[in-house]
């Protein structure tokens, strides 16, 4: 992280099917498609980001949206962030009883450069349970340790 001036940030991907499926007997609607859009912002070791995400399955017809929000500040040789996010899952063939309610999660991350080529890093993520389960969608509350590490040649 910089600690002059203003960085910015971003990133658009699209999932569509390939050119010679679209050009086949297929019906485009029932091939996946989607998209993920995000942006970030970043002042003197400050970073603000978020992100938007929608995927269709295709045959399927299930589909998930997303959006999340982030924070995180870094300095020289280390960097820690806080995201929350929430996810909302559909599917026509097998509706719930009610709308489908999101589903709701935060991420606390860091990592330490140890050298210039080392660095290790970690994040705990907690995800609700949702208000409505399903088979696919259980009524239990995520939770997660993930560690890492990174060594440049």
């Amino acid at each position: 992280a910089g600690s002059k001036g203003v960085s910015l940030g971003g990133s658009v991907r699209s999932l569509a099917p390939a050119a010679a499926e679209r050009t086949a007997s297929i019906d485009p609607s029932l091939a996946p498609s989607g998209y993920n859009f995000d942006l970030s912002v970043g002042y003197r070791g400050v970073q603000l980001s978020g992100g938007m995400s929608r995927v269709d399955g295709g045959i399927g017809g299930r589909s998930r949206q997303g959006v999340d929000v982030g924070l995180g500040y870094g300095a020289r040789n280390w960097q820690a962030a806080i995201q929350a996010s929430a996810e909302r899952d559909s599917n026509p063939l097998s509706p719930r009883v009610a709308s489908p309610d999101p589903r709701y999660s935060l991420e606390a991350s860091g990592a330490l450069a140890l050298s210039p080529r080392v660095s290790v890093g970690g994040s705990l993520r907690y995800r609700l349970a949702p208000e409505n389960p399903t088979p696919l969608d259980p009524d239990k509350d995520d939770r997660a340790v993930m560690l890492g590490g990174a060594v440049a040649f």
